[in-house]
């Protein structure tokens, strides 16, 4: 991206809206629609290797710049290459994920709403849109709405918060932070990113009043733990680079939490008592009810299946701690 130091600020300001999407075909065209709407001055979407027909249907756009990579090098790197093509006089870059649908008032909410002088960055409240049909986005959506609320806040700091990637920043950002790092191809790209931002002083707002739909495709089981398995093996990569100050209290937990599991899975075979393994499902049982009470039976199991989404997110983490 080229240097904008020197140009004088526009009124209104200019804005470049970037996409990176991988095999994403079915819901870009409606991501699309939404960002057009919004009538920025700059559309880049980055074809990162997709193996459908994303590049075909790009072809077929004309206010969208098209960048095609030849493979997949993750979303860290795809947005690396939609900055290289923001134009010289953008005062505002925002970067939206490619299953997500905007509000027509996204960025003008974002762009009124929110105090630029003191914030740098600012981000929607993204709702699921399956919320009430599909359990995952139900179970997402209840957490969403329990971690970030309807009020709007600063994030902070910002790498604790992360909402669904509908980011508009200061372009001077990235004058000062720099690029993505590329080595998170799939998650915690934006959790370092915002350390990184926080870490020189730039403060990130929530403002609900802009807002979107999360329309990502509905998962199996089996898919949503290896989501969450592959989530708490790239957050402990982004703890670990950087040295968090959490770094040290999750390595702890993974200690405490392997351990804890080769007492519970030797104890029964040592002492051969099914009494053990009874005692463990009530506690599951229970566990997963306290949890389904707190989130109101929405969706119906969603006590039992969060258990089950931390202990696989918490072997993520342990891979990610081993991983040299």
């Amino acid at each position: 991206m080229e240097s904008q130091s020197e140009k004088p600020r526009l009124e209104p300001p200019k804005v470049a809206i970037i996409v990176a999407s991988y095999n994403a075909v079915e819901i870009l065209p409606r991501c699309l629609e939404g960002i057009l709407e919004q009538d920025p001055d700059q559309v880049i979407v980055v074809n990162d290797g997709s193996t459908d027909s994303t590049e075909e249907f790009l072809e077929s756009l004309q206010k969208v710049t098209a960048i095609n990579l030849e493979g997949n090098a993750g979303v860290g790197n795809a947005r690396n290459r939609g900055l290289e093509a923001v134009d010289k006089d953008i005062d505002f870059i925002a970067f939206i994920d490619s299953d997500i649908v905007l509000d027509e008032r996204w960025l003008d909410t974002l762009l009124a709403e929110v105090d630029w002088e003191t914030y740098s960055a600012a981000c929607g409240r993204i709702r699921a849109a399956d919320d009430g049909r599909h359990w995952a986005a139900t179970l997402d959506e209840a957490q969403t709405s329990r971690r970030f609320g309807s009020e709007p806040h600063e994030l902070d700091p910002p790498w604790r918060e992360v909402m669904y990637f509908n980011y508009l920043f200061k372009a001077e950002i990235f004058e000062e932070v720099g690029e993505f790092d590329p080595r998170f191809r799939t998650n915690a790209e934006d959790s370092d990113y915002f350390f990184r931002c926080a870490e020189k002083g730039f403060r990130f707002y929530y403002q609900p009043k802009a807002s979107g739909l999360h329309c990502y495709p509905r998962p199996t089981f089996w898919g949503w733990l290896k989501r969450s398995f592959r989530n708490g093996f790239y957050t402990i990569q982004f703890h670990k680079t950087n040295r968090t100050p959490l770094w040290s209290l999750k390595v702890l937990k993974s200690i405490a939490l392997a351990l804890s599991l080769v007492v519970l899975i030797a104890l029964p075979l040592v002492t051969g008592d099914p009494r053990i393994i009874a005692g463990y499902a009530i506690l599951f049982l229970v566990a997963g009810l306290l949890k389904s009470l707190q989130l109101g039976f929405r969706p119906l199991l969603g006590g039992w299946i969060l258990i089950l989404g931390w202990l696989a997110k918490a072997f993520g983490e342990m891979r990610g701690i081993l991983r040299g």
